[in-house]
């Protein structure tokens, strides 16, 4: 897996201005995308940035597209480069991904501000807290957290792309297991004052000793439960009890069934469609790939990032052996601290997962109890395959050593 990790993220393109022309360099380049990086003498990089045309993106920044007259700053940025690098990649996901791990490496001082747009949101709760509560966690996490972790203890729900739709799912569980909403008074139990949710028969009390903390931590715990399983699961089983229900005349549990449905319907909004627990986040990402019609599987995990293999949709054997390989690597992946480059790639991948479906350009398979089979695999890697890459042309991204900062709310850098 390192082999194939190490040819992602490896330059197929490697042109040092000195032993030609810039043109002749230039003409070198791919036409396709990629990930551009331009260097001095000194192997200083000047510019990393993603883009669907490398030799365009090229062409535009060392102001080649009008070379008679360059604006002075493209002018003065010709001069500066020595060395052209190109990764090539046909997946925007995947062009965002070697930009990552290039970016960390090779322009530090810029990599932070490049990634603060692929920033997710998790719930944080730790279950052995003596008055636990839901807490905003953002990975990467400087903002905010230091060290992350996923020990026996805590629970990161989520992701979410923001902090608004955190606290929109959180109140949503508090409100279906009667959660406690004001944590400063859960934490004067036994002896708080209760609130008017209280009387309108929708918490318990456990802060006026109503109800004991350890009862409290039990419905917590089914929150938590609860939020690991996609919420189209627990539809499914609803549906299937309350058809049983009707059959058998039983109208009483039907109507409590439907009541349940009803409660269920805000989770289902497509908002929460990645949702589960950190632990959990397992996906397997099929991208276009170099070869015409062939799709590239990439197994994420909260510490995995890793290209499975290159396959034809039409070999089903093929198929077939890449999920015993996915099975196999995801056996392997065990729980712990998440390193920095680890909450980076969380919050990179969940950017891609939580894009509207007409925005997406790359397919994103949630692993867990189900696993796709061979077949329903194929079917997805030929949608895949057949998927146009934007229905406009892509913006250029990228991180560069020279951009402004602070150019206004929403600016990154990583977006030129």
């Amino acid at each position: 897996m390192h082999s194939a990790l190490d040819a992602c993220f490896s330059p197929d393109v490697n042109i040092t201005i000195e032993d030609s022309s810039i043109k002749e360099a230039v003409a070198r380049i791919p036409t396709t995308g990629g990930v551009v990086i331009l260097q001095s003498a000194r192997l200083e990089t000047v510019l990393i940035a993603c883009t669907s045309s490398a030799r365009a993106h090229v062409c535009r920044k060392l102001g080649l597209e009008d070379a008679a007259s360059p604006a002075p700053a493209l002018a003065e940025l010709r001069g500066l480069v020595r060395r052209i690098l190109v990764v090539s990649s046909s997946s925007v996901f995947e062009r965002d991904l070697i930009f990552l791990h290039l970016a960390r490496r090779l322009a530090p001082h810029t990599h932070r501000a490049a990634i603060s747009r692929w920033q997710a949101w998790f719930a944080h709760v730790d279950r052995k807290a003596p008055f636990p509560r839901w807490t905003k966690t953002a990975l990467p996490g400087w903002s905010l957290t230091k060290d992350v972790s996923c020990d026996e203890g805590t629970a990161l729900i989520g992701p979410f792309r923001d902090k608004h739709k955190l606290t929109r799912f959180t109140d949503l569980l508090d409100d279906l297991f009667d959660l406690c909403r004001f944590p400063h008074i859960l934490e004067q139990a036994p002896n708080g004052q209760a609130c008017a949710y209280k009387e309108m028969g929708k918490c318990p009390a456990p802060c006026d000793g109503s109800e004991t903390m350890a009862v409290y931590k039990e419905r917590l715990a089914q929150a938590i439960a609860f939020s690991r399983e996609p919420i189209s699961a627990h539809i499914d089983r609803i549906n299937d009890t309350m058809r049983r229900a009707a059959e058998e005349q039983s109208f009483e549990q039907a109507k409590q069934l439907k009541g349940q449905l009803d409660a269920l319907g805000p989770f289902s909004k497509s908002e929460f469609g990645g949702v589960g627990e950190l632990e959990d986040f397992r996906w397997l990402a099929l991208v276009r790939c170099a070869r015409k019609g062939w799709i590239r599987l990439w197994l994420i995990t909260p510490s995995l990032a890793a290209p499975i293999c290159d396959l034809d949709p039409a070999d089903r054997g093929a198929v077939a052996e890449s999920l015993v390989q996915v099975r196999t690597f995801e056996g392997r992946v065990r729980m712990g601290p998440i390193s920095d480059a680890a909450q980076e790639t969380i919050g990179l991948v969940s950017h891609h997962v939580l894009l509207a479906q007409s925005r997406r350009t790359d397919a994103f398979v949630r692993l867990g109890e189900h696993t796709p089979t061979a077949e329903e695999l194929a079917r997805l890697m030929r949608r895949a395959a057949r998927h146009k890459e934007t229905a406009e042309p892509e913006a250029d991204k990228g991180g560069s050593a020279t951009f402004e900062p602070g150019a206004g709310e929403g600016h990154n850098p990583a977006h030129d």
